[in-house]
């Protein structure tokens, strides 16, 4: 039976949970507002959509140092929460996600569209259940591994009469044999499902999260060193004019394009039709003035509009990038000594002891930890974006981003949750043992057969992709310092007036 002070360590633990929830959704309305496009302010249902699949998953992945804080209580009713959430977060991702989407993608009534999207919905869900279902028939088994020992006494004595020495040394002289043996038990079909979906949610893990896990440092504290510098009044009516002279300039010059082009339609040769290499060039180079302009007068209207400029954000991004920096490099020992030397958990240590002394420190700690993994899925989903070759699909770019984009994007971030908790209570199980998502993902996930061998080398994977994200990030950000500093400045040229 749990003690009182278990008690009172629960309901705390859930009152904090309660209230990051909250700030949780607080802050996804901003991230939402920061990327949608003004322009499609009227559909409601996909933001819906979009902010509650953003706001489950996050709660999903705060759960885990709840967890860690409701122990040993934790152990009465969190594998049941576990399974809900776990089961909500499958339904968003095979069926409301798609559902959505294709309703917002489709055109006619509200009828129609609500049809096709659950037409769509259905048919993703059916998919899922159907590879899920078939799989677990066939291989839906669990390997346990066990130690079978059995012991032979090489001599006996009277147990009635003998003392502690005696039985001492009838223990040393024991014969013990040991064998190593594999126990399979079925898998009940929700835990296997959170496997497949753990599975494929690590392919989005492994490459959104470690690329934006030293690109979300570098990006934050570049923009401190990068910050708009202060302009003049002066400065800024003069700019307005260059502005506007180049503009007619531009208007004139394409005027004149227009003119040659038409006396080209004209012609009957079909040859002579065609524009030719100087043409097509000159069409480039006033398409890329026009899109100059637009870009400029967009500052313009943001100087016109925004209030005074904040010159505490950089000094307050340059902070929250060295924090960022050191849950970096954090996660980069971490993975290095426990999960591939098998060196040493010391900061699983260092948590156990901050809890000792100071009630909830080290978890809470561990919940940084982790809400930073998703904080760098997040960043890699909008740095990199869904590539195919050279295409990118649904890209997420501030005040031009369409819902149905969010929705996508918040999709692979769901699906990586998954992996992340299994990333997160596998690299600390000196921390997180004893907990119900510890027994979920280390105990039983990573003993299922046939995928017991892709997490025996898994961890050397999760190595690899560290490195290549950390190179990536000093490449991108740190090293092509001119080309950022072009692309800053002229982002922010008139950002501060």
């Amino acid at each position: 039976m749990p003690t009182g002070l278990e008690i009172s360590g629960s309901v705390i633990g859930a009152i904090i949970f309660i209230a990051l929830a909250v700030v949780i959704g607080i802050v996804l309305v901003r991230f939402i507002t920061y990327y949608q496009d003004p322009y499609d302010l009227p559909d409601k249902f996909t933001k819906i959509v979009v902010w509650l699949v953003y706001f489950i998953t996050t709660c999903v992945i705060i759960m885990l140092p709840m967890d860690v804080i409701l122990r040993p209580m934790s152990n009465y009713f969190m594998p049941i929460v576990w399974q809900v959430f776990m089961l909500v977060e499958a339904i968003l991702v095979s069926f409301l996600g798609p559902c959505t989407m294709c309703y917002y993608e489709h055109e006619g009534g509200t009828g129609k569209r609500c049809c096709k999207g659950v037409c769509y919905g259905v048919i993703s869900i059916v998919i899922w259940a159907a590879v899920i279902v078939l799989i677990w028939t066939f291989v839906g088994y669990a390997e346990v591994p066990f130690h079978n020992s059995v012991g032979y006494p090489i001599s006996t004595i009277d147990l009635e009469t003998a003392t502690d020495a005696d039985l001492a040394a009838l223990f040393e002289k024991t014969t013990v044999f040991s064998s190593l043996n594999d126990v399979k038990v079925r898998a009940t079909l929700p835990v296997y499902a959170v496997c497949v979906f753990s599975l494929v949610g690590w392919v989005m893990f492994l490459i959104f999260g470690f690329i934006g896990m030293f690109k979300l440092p570098f990006d934050c504290i570049l923009a401190c060193c990068f910050r708009p510098k202060r302009l003049s009044k002066n400065d800024y009516i003069e700019y307005k004019k260059k502005l506007t002279n180049k503009c007619n300039q531009v208007h004139d010059d394409i005027h004149l394009y227009k003119m040659v082009v038409s006396e080209k339609m004209v012609s009957k040769n079909p040859k002579e039709r065609s524009l030719d290499r100087k043409q097509r060039k000159r069409l480039i180079d006033l398409q890329t003035q026009v899109d100059d302009i637009v870009n400029k007068y967009a500052q313009v209207e943001y100087v016109e509009k925004q209030d005074q400029y904040n010159v505490c954000i950089p000094i307050l991004k340059l902070i929250a990038g060295i924090i960022f920096l050191i849950f970096a490099g954090l996660w980069f020992v971490q993975v290095l000594l426990v999960m591939v030397l098998d060196y040493g958990d010391f900061l699983s240590a260092a948590f156990i002891w901050l809890d000792r002394y100071v009630i909830f420190v080290g978890s809470v700690l561990y919940g940084c930890m982790v809400l930073y993994l998703a904080l760098s899925v997040i960043e890699g989903s909008i740095s990199i974006g869904t590539k195919f070759l050279l295409i990118t699909f649904y890209p997420m770019k501030p005040h031009n981003t369409l819902p149905n984009a969010m929705l996508f994007n918040g999709i692979l971030y769901a699906l990586s949750s998954y992996a992340l908790l299994q990333f997160s209570a596998d690299a600390f199980q000196g921390f997180a043992h004893n907990t119900s998502v510890n027994g979920l993902f280390v105990n039983q996930m990573k003993n299922m057969s046939g995928i017991k061998y892709i997490f025996r080398y898994l961890n050397y994977v999760v190595l690899g992709f560290i490195v290549l994200g950390l190179i990536y990030g000093v490449t991108i950000d740190c090293c092509c310092f001119a080309r950022r500093k072009r692309k800053y400045e002229k982002q922010r040229e008139l950002k501060r007036v």
